[in-house]
């Protein structure tokens, strides 16, 4: 992934070394195997995941999801960047009748809205999305109550597992040698902090179709 100056979550280091959410890489990988031919990516910021995925999946369309216009202005430089504009699909704010909306059903589904993930998979108004596989990133902190939510949703059909935050090792990526432990610390922080600057220690649900 050839990547630009720009990044609107986290911090660039960490995506440039390979260590930015490092506990997504083996659901991932899983999906990638899977060869899905419509991913949705809601949330989408700069592309870090609908430009990657493109670049691994070269058969597969991404409709990626972002409401401020500056990432969406991000996305379209890194699909350019990376050659994969004609297959990366750039839409403003999403909600369950977007996705509803889509030409195509998605295969998977990658969330990150920052607490709106209640709002916008709705199994009710967004049928495809009981065969779908997703991958969401759940923000208790900002509406309680979330994962109790979604796993009643999803439960009927789908085979939960929870991802949890882990801590960084930093030995695991030789871009850093060299730099002191609290600049490894540093480029490794991927600043996930409340609407009140307090840490946030994040997990994640990968639910798996069982049909």
């Amino acid at each position: 992934l050839r990547y630009t100056r720009r990044t609107a979550v986290g911090r660039i280091v960490a995506k440039l070394v390979g260590s930015y959410e490092e506990e997504l890489h083996d659901a991932l990988v899983d999906m990638i195997e899977s060869k899905p031919r419509t991913v949705v990516d809601i949330g989408s910021a700069e592309g870090y995941y609908a430009v990657g995925i493109a670049r691994r999946l070269p058969e597969a369309r991404v409709h990626a999801f972002e409401t401020e216009a500056s990432r969406r202005d991000g996305c379209k430089e890194l699909a350019l960047e990376n050659g994969v504009a004609d297959r990366v699909v750039l839409h403003g704010t999403c909600s369950a009748e977007d996705l509803e909306r889509l030409s195509e059903p998605g295969n998977f589904v990658i969330c990150d809205c920052e607490g709106f993930e209640t709002e916008v998979l709705q199994v009710d108004k967004v049928p495809w999305l009981k065969t779908a596989r997703l991958l969401v990133e759940i923000h208790d902190a900002f509406v309680p109550g979330t994962t109790e939510t979604l796993s009643a949703r999803f439960a009927p059909t789908h085979d939960l597992q929870f991802i949890p935050e882990a801590p960084r090792e930093a030995a695991r990526y030789p871009a850093l040698d060299g730099l002191r432990a609290w600049e490894m610390d540093e480029a490794l922080d991927e600043y996930r902090r409340d609407r009140q600057g307090r840490s946030l220690r994040m997990q994640w649900a990968m639910m798996t179709p069982r049909a």
